[in-house]
């Protein structure tokens, strides 16, 4: 080597720097970084490796704000095209703020420009993960059948709509019933009224009527509470007795009750704002999901979802909402408290 000649070293470094050139060019999108000049960093992946939270609380706390501040204009920006967004959350490996860009516009052009317009909503401070995304679905289906007792899980419909699954015993305003998914209330999307028949709404087989609705365009829990004029089981429709609550990490796993599915899943993300459709009425925005690695089947809408444990009684979790790209995710317990004011859940 120390007789290559100056004119052989200036080929082999042109012809690196090409290498490097044409490397980059057809670089994929997975675990790309990119550090601006006084920005936080850019993370570009094809998906998200799971990672346990190692947040601090400040870092918690700064990316669930952005968090917020995006789902306010999420649906506005999908709509417009302006930022095709249909998810936000945490990436917990890179202890960044998680954004889904609709996978047709998910190009190295369009994300440049993504990026600029979501810093002008969430400021400079924090790093961002682009990951490709869909719409979601929420899980309705229109499946018959009957069930007794009414119990977590079992099949329930609102004003002859949407066949779901009740989700759990709760007291509220001095009443006593349960709650289920909001998005299986027909009278918000068109619907004829607030009546729960287990499953058809006969006369004869009224199981309640709504009493209180958080569902809405833009909204902050994707639940409602129904006063029930029957009596309610605080057990689960297979025979699992639930106690106490669980807040989810993501180092959680749990299983779900529902008409059309049960399973086990792992927690990936405790805190994401989804954009996801109601068959035949539109476009949704769920704030403070928790999404886990399993789908959901059409009809488990509303139906438990608890603690994973291989003995003892498991913690109630919250209930099922819907799936997007391969996961599923749920309402927390927390959001029913929050838009409810004073709802408790009952265990016996």
């Amino acid at each position: 080597m120390k007789n290559i000649t100056k004119t052989t070293k200036t080929i082999l470094f042109a012809s690196l720097i090409a290498a490097m050139i044409l490397s980059f060019s057809t670089m994929d999108f997975a675990d790309a970084k990119v550090q601006t000049e006084n920005k936080g960093k850019l993370y570009i992946k094809d998906k998200l490796e799971r990672a346990p939270d190692t947040l601090t609380d400040e870092k918690r706390n700064m990316i669930r704000d952005h968090i917020v501040d995006l789902s306010l204009v999420l649906k506005e920006k999908l709509t417009d095209g302006s930022i095709p967004m249909v998810g936000v959350g945490t990436d917990y490996k890179e202890e960044s703020l998680k954004v889904k860009i609709l996978k047709e516009h998910f190009s190295s052009e369009k994300l440049d420009l993504y990026e600029k317009r979501i810093r002008e909503i969430v400021g400079n401070e924090v790093d961002i993960t682009f990951i490709p995304g869909s719409i979601g679905t929420y899980t309705v289906c229109s499946q018959n059948g009957d069930c007794e007792p009414i119990q977590a899980g079992t099949r329930i419909s609102i004003d002859d709509g949407l066949i779901c699954s009740m989700g759990f015993k709760a007291s509220y305003d001095s009443k006593t019933g349960f709650v289920t998914a909001g998005h299986c209330l027909n009278g918000d999307i068109g619907g004829t009224g607030n009546d729960v028949g287990n499953p058809t709404n006969s006369t004869s087989d009224k199981l309640g009527v709504v009493y209180a609705n958080a569902f809405m365009n833009n909204t902050y829990c994707d639940c409602i509470f129904v006063d029930a004029s029957e009596s309610v089981s605080d057990r689960i429709w297979n025979g699992v007795d639930v106690s106490g609550l669980l807040f989810p990490t993501v180092t959680d796993s749990v299983k779900w009750e529902g008409i059309a599915s049960d399973g086990t899943a792992d927690i990936i993300d405790t805190f994401e704002t989804i954009a996801a459709e109601v068959p035949g009425a539109g476009l949704y925005v769920t704030l403070g999901a928790v999404e886990i690695d399993q789908d959901f089947m059409p009809g488990d809408s509303g139906a438990p979802v608890y603690e994973d444990v291989s003995s003892g009684t498991p913690k109630f979790a919250g209930t099922v909402s819907g799936n997007q790209d391969g996961n599923g995710f749920y309402v927390p317990y927390y959001r029913y408290t929050n838009a409810f004011s004073g709802l408790t859940f009952t265990f016996t």
